[in-house]
């Protein structure tokens, strides 16, 4: 695996559904759809749009530490994949 997907859909009561995978490709579906793509081989935010259709800052080490704290266990997997030991971000 190499992309960590994010999908968030914005439900009529102001609440969200988030959906998160990984998977080895981009599909043309994620690239439309996602709100944010992890590209885990290269180091990379491919993708980062917020709740109000904006685009966020692409900073790596942000968005890891976030989903690093909410997918633990996925976004080490991801990690242990594609270790780059320049690039590795550190945890407090």
């Amino acid at each position: 695996m190499r992309y960590f997907i994010a999908t968030y859909v914005n439900k009529p009561d102001g609440t969200y559904d988030e959906a998160v995978k990984v998977d080895k490709n981009l599909k043309s579906k994620d690239l439309a759809a996602a709100n944010v793509i992890m590209d885990f081989k290269e180091r990379k935010v491919l993708k980062l749009r917020l709740d109000d259709g904006q685009v966020g800052e692409k900073d790596w080490g942000r968005v890891w530490v976030y989903y690093h704290t909410h997918y633990r266990d996925l976004i080490d997997m991801l990690d242990k994949q594609y270790e780059h030991k320049e690039s590795k971000v550190e945890v407090e």
